[in-house]
């Protein structure tokens, strides 16, 4: 086995987020909603369930980023979702420039920051990731704006209250390695 090393930054899908991704994937497709799946959604309580990563969801697929990964391929023949099993390292939310002191960062409230041993990350790159030929973002509006283009092309409704900040917050430095 080849260890492989990873550096990428991307839009993350967690456990709380699979559930949209996925029931966008299910309509691209044309498949019929889970029945419990379109009961939540009739009575409001979608939003809620998905929020406490609530086994009600009943269908397992609606709470895992890879399962929701593949689905969104099959879907979407041109996702440009990507994955990264048995990964090694951190994953982290990335620091946005303070704009009351150029030159500083600050802190993304209620940061991502997890530690994974031989875990599968799944996310949408972002277009600017790390190169040494291209200038990044100029500012993270710029990657709010990527991002919510993304949603929109593969038709994500995310739940009410998820503002930029929350964007920013699922916004993510993948930094370990992985075996091939």
């Amino acid at each position: 086995m080849l260890t492989v090393p990873v550096h990428d930054y991307g839009f993350m899908v967690t456990p709380e987020l699979a559930p949209y991704f996925m029931l966008a994937a299910e309509r691209m497709a044309g498949n019929p909603i889970p029945d419990a799946i379109q009961d939540m959604l009739l009575d409001g309580t979608f939003d809620q369930k998905a929020a406490e990563l609530d086994r009600v969801l009943e269908d397992e697929d609606y709470l895992n980023p890879m399962v929701v990964k593949e689905a969104l391929d099959v879907a979407d023949m041109h996702s440009s979702m990507a994955y990264v099993s048995d990964f090694c390292g951190d994953v982290d939310t990335i620091e946005v420039p303070d704009p009351d002191t150029p030159g500083q960062t600050k802190p993304v409230e209620n940061p991502i920051e997890m530690n994974c041993d031989g875990d599968i990350v799944v996310y949408q790159p972002l277009t600017y990731g790390p190169s040494l030929f291209h200038t990044q973002y100029a500012d993270p509006e710029a990657i709010v704006a990527e991002v919510k283009a993304f949603l929109d092309r593969i038709q994500v409704r995310l739940p009410a209250g998820f503002d930029d900040s929350e964007i920013l917050r699922h916004v993510v430095r993948i930094y370990g390695t992985t075996s091939v």
